[in-house]
């Protein structure tokens, strides 16, 4: 049979200026290179909303960004502001008419983008404008960090198109363990690491740190703590996973382990990490009752989902441990918009679901899910006031973090489970057409001998992925292949001895 003989296209033989890679050559226009990007932006989000209208995420326009380049794209046609680069021929006024023709084009889509926040405009729901200069700002906002605190934070938002679909809302999740540490606590793990050292608690000849924790918040402890050249030592109860209780090793934590007990038992392994502290005269971290943890989110969270959703959300949603993240970005985003819905998702087993339902501090039930759901309102939760709270069982959590993993390819921590399974109900008491946002908290690779454990969880009762289960079927249609691709016998033998002649050889080198 013979080969296929691929054409080479055109475009490719003769590498254009500035384009030295030899890829599409770039068309002349009399528009300069900012407002030419702006046009082929229009042209693709215009085509692309034309081809798939359902296909892609309602992704934003930001109109201050978008009227600051065409505002300096008009500064630039000015006579006098043109350089060599940008200045365009003179004497020709088919070209200057044709660019102001296209700026009023720019300014008409503009204008359509902003003045039309309904989720049915095609020019908002695709990103008309949005496709080129979200590629400059993703480029320009690429920066050096200089530590590991330099790291923590400016984490992305993705869209979650499954949970969307089913709500017919925009549900959005914020990504907290792409923080270097791997969670949300890197956050509060950096600004109680700063304010220990701006009080005079940590440095010079103090540099140990004594924390209770539930493990993501010692991680981030530790790894910060590795530049400065701090001890960190780890408080945590029993019941938490094996995976965690490693990690926190690998980071050089020292752990001490003490039995679970109920937050009002003298040895509850924070009041029990307050008083080792004590003895060991060293700096306490006190995530719970520390303002620190709050200021962390009202200062950094809050405002990156609201830059991020460029102001446009009607409800947040997040599951409450310390309590830092959902009283520190609703405070912050209540007072960007007073009339956002803020929801606290919350655990059988936890009393804050009843608390704040019922007035009562109860606890109900009881639930696998790590490190949230609290007993006591904490310093953090003292002012903290949810305009709906719901309760989540470990099936619901355990659902949606499944489908986090098989739908959007987010392997998660059943906490952000709890979380998207409360943004849905929240979009459903909402309604359709509105914009919710969440926190994936943690990677699921912490939880590797709990959540992603057929054996434990059949045990529990509970669901377990259907990749897993899966798998087993496919590799049994797979295993004949796997069988032909291993070399046959007489093959590996002569190489064998081939390689071994060749060693033996004079002369030869291994």
């Amino acid at each position: 049979m013979p080969r296929l003989q691929l054409q080479k296209s055109p475009f490719r033989e003769v590498p254009q200026a500035g384009n030295e890679l030899g890829f599409l050559p770039q068309p002349r226009s009399p528009l300069n290179g900012v407002a030419f990007e702006k046009v082929l932006a229009l042209f693709a989000g215009t085509l692309e909303s034309r081809i798939a209208p359902s296909r892609n995420p309602p992704f934003l326009v930001d109109k201050k960004t978008f009227t600051s380049t065409r505002k300096q794209s008009s500064e630039a046609n000015q006579p006098g502001n043109q350089t060599a680069a940008t200045r365009q021929p003179t004497g020709r006024s088919e070209n200057r008419q044709e660019n102001r023709m296209q700026e009023n084009n720019l300014r008409s889509a503009e204008q359509s983008t902003i003045s039309s926040p309904e989720p049915g405009n095609p020019n908002f729901s695709r990103g008309a404008l949005a496709a080129g200069k979200r590629r400059r700002e993703r480029t320009s906002a690429l920066r050096v960090c200089e530590n590991f605190l330099d790291a923590v934070g400016m984490t992305p938002l993705i869209y979650l198109r499954r949970a969307s679909q089913e709500t017919h809302c925009d549900i959005f999740a914020k990504c907290e363990f792409n923080n270097p540490g791997g969670s949300v606590k890197d956050r509060p793990a950096k600004y109680i690491l700063e304010q220990a050292e701006k009080e005079g608690r940590l440095g010079g000849s103090q540099n140990w740190i004594v924390e209770g924790s539930a493990g993501n918040t010692a991680i981030g402890l530790a790894l910060a703590s590795k530049p400065r050249g701090y001890r960190v030592v780890c408080v945590i109860p029993d019941t938490q996973t094996q995976d965690k209780k490693d990690m926190l090793k690998v980071c050089g934590a020292l752990v001490v382990e003490v039995p679970f007990h109920k937050v009002w038992h003298p040895d509850h392994f924070v009041a029990f990490s307050g008083r080792l502290a004590s003895v060991m005269n060293a700096c306490w971290g006190n995530q719970f009752d520390n303002l620190a943890n709050q200021l962390s989110h009202y200062e950094t969270t809050g405002p990156e989902i609201w830059d991020q959703m460029d102001g446009r959300i009607d409800g947040f949603v997040s599951a409450a441990g310390t309590g830092g993240t959902v009283s520190g970005v609703s405070r912050y985003l209540r007072s960007q918009h007073p009339e956002i819905q803020i929801a606290l998702a919350d655990i059988p087993g936890s009393a804050l679901y009843r608390y704040f339902t019922e007035g009562v501090l109860r606890a109900e039930g009881a639930s696998v899910v790590e490190n949230i759901g609290q007993g006591r309102i904490t310093g953090q939760l003292q002012d903290f006031r949810p305009d709906v709270a719901f309760e989540i069982s470990d099936v619901e959590s355990l659902t949606w973090t499944h489908s986090l993993l098989e739908d959007e390819g987010l392997a998660v921590g059943m906490s952000s489970g709890v979380n998207v399974a409360a943004a849905v109900r929240l979009a459903k008491r909402l309604g359709p057409g509105h914009r919710i946002c969440t926190i994936l908290c943690d990677s699921g690779t912490r939880y590797a001998k709990k959540q992603w454990n057929i054996s434990f969880l059949r045990e529990e009762g509970l669901p377990y992925p259907r990749l897993l289960a899966d798998q087993k079927r496919e590799m049994s249609a797979i295993m004949e292949a796997i069988h032909v691709a291993y070399a046959p016998q007489h093959v590996v033998e002569r190489i064998e001895k081939e390689h071994e002649n060749d060693i033996s050889a004079p002369g030869s080198k291994l």
